[in-house]
Parts: C-alpha cells; structure tokens; sequence
C-alpha cells in the first residue's frame, strides 16, 4: 500500500471526523481507512487517533461478520477480550470502534446477532432503533399494503 495512500487517509479522516467519514470521501471501504491508520500507527510507534470501546455480546454469527465489516484489528480486540461463550453461544467482549454514531451504524448491520451493554448512551440508542424497526415492521397489516393487495 502506497504511504500517500495511507496519509490521504489520516487527513480525511481528522478533516472528515471519522474513518467513516473518510472512507467516504476517499470512496473506499472503513475497513480500509482503518488498515491505512493501523500502518501509520505502526510506523510511528503511536495511536494517532483515539478510539474507544463498546461492550457488546456476540453470537457466533455476530463475531464472524464483525470481523467481515471491520476488519482483522477489531477482531484482534475482541478475540482479546471475549469471555468464554455462555450455553447459546454468546460471548462478551470490548469492541474498539471511533465514535458512537459510528458504532450505533454498524452494530445495527448485525441486527440481532448483537447486544449493546455498554456505554449506557449507546445501549439505548440501540433500543430505541429496535423499538421504532419493530413499530415500521409489525405484523399488523398496514393501510397502505391493504390497498395495494390484489383482489
């Protein structure tokens, strides 16, 4: 990987707040932001950017995709941090990720494969997410699917 690449990276990302923020502008992956700032990081012997943690609980599904949508770092974390998986699976670990708007997005891209358990901000954000999916999503038929139902 090419070191302008990874500091075009840098920039975008103090400039844009969040790797996210980044990758968009930059019309790549998160993932790929994150690789780029973990080789700087390397490369000067220092954190550039302060991350921090989400206590989560991961089904074996959740854990596999996590690492899918943010890469072999953040895997690395959480295969570091998690407990044991309890009767169904589930483990408990440390989530390193930028920001909670950062978090709350891709968490809820692993729908119930993931819990929130901390920071108490985020596992309500999370909550109220589910509540209003679950309101837009109810088994009840709808007035509008009503009309448009043949017959």
């Amino acid at each position: 990987m090419d070191r302008i690449d990874c500091f075009r990276a840098f920039v975008r990302a103090l400039e844009g707040g969040s790797f996210s923020a980044a990758a968009k502008e930059l019309g790549i992956g998160q993932p790929a932001v994150s690789k780029r700032i973990a080789l700087l990081e390397s490369e000067f012997g220092t954190q550039l950017f302060l991350r921090t943690t989400r206590q989560v609980s991961l089904s074996a599904a959740g854990r596999e995709r996590l690492t899918e949508m943010l890469g072999p770092a953040v895997a690395a974390a959480v295969a570091s941090t998690a407990t044991a998986a309890d009767d169904r699976g589930w483990v408990t670990a440390v989530v390193p990720i930028e920001s909670a708007e950062h978090a709350h997005a891709e968490f809820l891209r692993l729908g119930a494969e993931i819990e929130v358990l901390a920071p108490a901000d985020l596992r309500d954000r999370m909550r109220r997410t589910a509540r209003s999916l679950g309101e837009l999503y109810r088994v009840a038929q709808r007035p509008r699917e009503a009309e448009q139902a043949p017959g």
